[in-house]
Formats: structure tokens, sequence, C-alpha cells
């Protein structure tokens, strides 16, 4: 976003392409222009009508064709972001097509900065931001962070669709400012956008264009061979934890063992490498796998105990080590069940339909009974404590799964086909049940024929939890 009608730095350098001669180009593969065509005019259109313009064959080449490594990486990072912005969406009741806008706008990067100042995922300007409720200091730019300023552009974005009652209007005010595109109206004498359009500036002009353009590569990356780069397993399955002390990225490496690129990837909203102290608490983000290690160092007493200096005498990582990335992750397999959806599929697993289509490379969101879909789970977490501190250990929330080597999750047999569970160590009945959401302890015993008097249940005993 930019109000000064300076145009984001990513969009600048699609702008640079479109200044060149268009000559026929080999990088990619050929550019038939009737298919692209035909494709743009096919193209959802619930916010803006999709036209094939001179400016939207332009960044269309840039992206399947000049910058492939570039939009093969912003393809991977969707997997991170459009769950976050279709939720948010979908609380504002506004258009899906509207996610591709930060595709533009930061390619996907909640670091971007342009050259004029605008920062984040959706590129505000400070004053915007801070008039939108986002706090920015020396040590916090909620710019950065993905949910609080994902809400602030929604909310931005809602506000000048109310204004303009068009979205190809709504989204020129996001670039260059609401007073502008009033002012282009009044000139133009007209609400059509591509009526007005040599009323504004020329990077707002263009604006339209490039958003066509990102819908077009989200929507046909595999017609022009694009592989997205998808992140690691540890920034796609990730939870949060509200923090109130003041604590360092350094500390929370020494803790977790993670990385401190990945901590910083994760917490992009903290500008100097920590935390600062807050009496509401500030939300840290990190894997899941490490999340138990996490809760057990922030739960300690102030004085730290033998284990909390064990934590924190150990070496720190700037990267993760070479042929590390993905350890600490089973592979495991799920049988679809009748009357199940990748939607239902996902909730039972705490993932996105996003991860689940990417890692069964599924074309669409539609599954069939007995189709078996690959899934990743963080498999036990090995911390770096004293046994007798492990079993003080909170759970970490969500079904823990052993390899597919050592169980098989919903087996095909003769009969009902079950989700099943099989606990690493003696565990309460009761604590699994409430793992499971929608799972009580009578059903789980009934399930399974569980005798009464019977709490516990031991290692590698493997349980029914649902049919499936």
């Amino acid at each position: 976003m930019n109000d000064r009608g300076i145009f984001p730095l990513p969009l600048l350098c699609l702008l640079a392409f479109f200044l060149l001669v268009n000559k026929p180009l080999s990088a990619g593969g050929a550019f038939d222009e009737a298919i692209v065509s035909s494709r743009v005019a096919a193209l959802p259109n619930s916010a803006i009508a999709p036209r094939y313009t001179p400016a939207v064959r332009s960044y269309i080449r840039t992206y399947v064709m000049l910058q492939r490594e570039h939009s093969e990486r912003i393809l991977g990072r969707a997997l991170l972001y459009f769950p976050l912005f279709e939720r948010y969406l979908e609380q504002y009741d506004l258009p899906n097509e509207l996610k591709y806008l930060a595709v533009v706008e930061s390619a996907l990067d909640p670091k971007a900065l342009s050259h004029a100042g605008a920062v984040g995922l959706w590129q505000f300007m400070p004053e915007t931001g801070r008039a939108f409720g986002l706090t920015i200091d020396r040590f916090v730019d909620e710019r950065c962070d993905p949910e609080r300023s994902t809400d602030a552009a929604m909310r931005y974005l809602k506000k000048a669709y109310e204004r303009f009652g068009e979205w190809e209007l709504a989204i020129a005010a996001y670039n260059s400012g609401g007073g502008r595109v009033s002012r282009a109206i009044k000139r133009g004498r007209s609400k059509d956008f591509w009526k007005i359009q040599r009323f504004l500036p020329r990077e707002t002009r263009n604006y339209v264009p490039a958003f066509i353009g990102a819908h077009y590569l989200m929507a046909h990356h595999e017609a022009h061979d694009l592989e997205p780069r998808y992140p690691s397993l540890d920034l796609q399955l990730t939870r949060q934890l509200r923090v109130h002390r003041e604590l360092s990225f350094y500390q929370i490496a020494q803790v977790t063992g993670l990385p401190l690129d990945a901590i910083e990837l994760l917490n992009p909203t903290f500008t100097k490498g920590f935390i600062p102290r807050n009496p509401q608490g500030y939300m840290l983000r990190l894997p899941k796998r490490v999340i138990p290690v996490m809760e057990h160092f922030l739960n300690s007493p102030p004085d730290p105990s033998r284990d909390a200096r064990d934590m924190l005498n150990r070496p720190v990582f700037l990267t993760a080590p070479e042929n590390t990335q993905n350890q600490g992750y089973s592979r495991i397999h799920h049988i679809v069940g009748e009357g199940e959806t990748i939607f239902s599929i996902a909730r039972i697993y705490e993932l996105s339909v996003h991860q689940l289509k990417a890692w069964n490379d599924l074309p669409s969101t539609y599954v069939h009974p007995g189709q078996k879909l690959t899934l990743f789970q963080p498999s036990t977490y090995k911390v770096f404590l004293p046994v007798e501190s492990i079993a003080k250990m909170p759970i970490l929330p969500g079904p823990q799964i052993k390899p597919l080597s050592s169980q098989r999750v919903a087996p095909v047999l003769d009969g009902p086909v079950f989700l099943t569970y099989t606990p690493v160590e003696k565990e309460k009945l009761l604590h699994i049940a409430e793992k499971f959401k929608g799972t009580s302890l009578q059903q789980l015993k009934q399930l399974n024929q569980w005798p009464t008097n019977k709490k516990a249940v031991p290692q590698g005993t493997t349980l029914k939890i649902r049919p499936l």
C-alpha cells in the first residue's frame, strides 16, 4: 500500500520488464498468446473481471518466463500465507481472490521493504499502519506481523470498497490512496477503472493488470512447468505461544535447538532479535515440534533451575546444518473414509487444505473413499533435558502419531476403517481423548472395549479413535 503513489518495489521491477521490447522468448517454453488469453478470460471474477490487455500480457510473461525462480518462491510461500488470508477474507466477507493482492504488494515476503518505506506482506506505510491500529516502534513492527497486518489490510479494502463500489477502484485506492481515485473518477466522469485509468498515476494504471497477472500465475503455473519451492516443515507446521517477559531469539535457539534464521522467519514482527517485555504479551510462533520444550522453559521459575541452565549452555546455529531440513517429522498415510472430505481430514490433523493439496499433488479439493493421502506430523520431540524433566513437560496438543514403519493410520481392512493412535509411552486414556476433538473418554472406552478400572494405556497399544 502506498498513499504517496510511489510504486511498491516488487511491482516496480515488473514494470521495468513491461517497458522492454516484447520479443519471443524461449525461457519457460512457448508463450501461446491465444491459450493464455483464453485462460485469463476464464479466471474466476467475483472481485475483478479479467481482461487480457498488453499490460496484463507483460506481467504474465514476467511471471512465467522472465522471473521463473522468483515465481516459484512465491508459489511456495502461498502455502504459508493463503490459508491465513482466506480466513480473514471469509471473516470480513470479502472476495477470495483478493489474496492475490499480497503477491503484487510483497511477493508474499513479510519483511518486504519498498524504497518509499512501505513494509510487510501488505506494504503499509507507517502512518497508514498506525491509523489501522498497527504498533510500529523501535522494537516491534506489526506491519510485518502476518496476522495483524492481514486484519488491517482487510479492513482497509472493505472500507475502500464501501466508498467506491467497484473492486478495481478499491484496489487502485489501496495503491495510491482514495483521493487520487476520486479525482480520476471526477475527471473521467465514470466509475469504470478501464475508462478512467489514464487519469491515474502510471503505477496505479498498471496495478489492476498486475493483479490479474498474479491471479493467472497462481491458477496456471503448472501449465508453464513452474514448481513451487515449498518452505521446510518447520515453517509449515507451527503454533503460537503468548510471551510476557523479555526473550531473545538467541535464548529461543538455545532452548529449542532451532537455527536463528528459522526463528526470525517465523517472527518478523520483532526487529531487534528479541521479544520485549509486555504485560499483555506478544505472540511467539515456533514449529509445533518444539512447543513442549519452549513451554517448559517459559513455565520455569525466575531463578534458573539446572534444567534451564543446561538449555542455555547449548550452541546456536545461524542456519540449519546441512541434511537436517525436515528432521523431526513423520510421514503418515490416511485412507479417505466414506463421508470424509479434504476439509474434515484437515481438521482432524490440524492442517490446512493447502498443505494436503501440496503434499499429495492434488489438482482440486476433491478426494474419494479409499484414496491414500500422505501427511506429515511432528515426531516425538527429542528434548535436551534430564529424564526427570521430560516427564514434567506439557503434552503436545494434537494427535501424536508414530512413523509409518511402526504404525498405519486408517489401514484398509475388512470391515470398518478407523483412525488409530499408538502412544509412544504410557499415557492416560483421558489425555488421549482430549487430543482428538469431538472424541470423549466414554466413546474411547466403548470403541476399544476398555476395562472400566483401567485408566492408563501401555506404550505401543493401538487404540481406535473414530470410524473413518
